[in-house]
Order: C-alpha cells, then structure tokens, then sequence
C-alpha cells in the first residue's frame, strides 16, 4: 500500500519501484503456478510498473555500473 501511495502521490518514485517490484512477482508467480486464471490483472499491472521503470529508469542508472562513483 505505501508503494501506492508513493506513487499516487508523485514522490520517491524509484522507492515506490522497489517496493512494489517483489510484490509484482510474487503476484505473477502465484498466478502462473497456481492459478493461473487470474494472471492477467498481474501482466496489467507489471506492465503498467514497466512503464513507470522506463520513465525513471535513468535513477537505477548506478545499479548497473561496474565503477564506484566517488
């Protein structure tokens, strides 16, 4: 919910992002393994954190570096 929130309210964008990622995915596995009926409000809202990721993607940018910025 805070994850949510964050996002409704246009703050801490990327925090939101991380909140919500393993929730994602647990929701997806769930679906896909157990039910799997119920997956497409899952793909909806993974692909609506998709496009969010995309738009703030360039915060996650130290992630994916090798050097150490000083």
């Amino acid at each position: 919910m805070r994850g949510g929130v964050l996002l409704l309210a246009n703050r801490f964008v990327p925090l939101a992002l991380v909140i919500l990622g393993p929730l994602l995915v647990n929701i997806l596995l769930f679906h896909g393994l157990m039910a799997p009926e119920g997956i497409a409000p899952g793909i909806v809202a993974a692909g609506l954190w998709g496009v969010v990721f995309y738009s703030v993607r360039s915060a996650f940018q130290p992630i994916w570096s090798n050097q150490v910025q000083a």
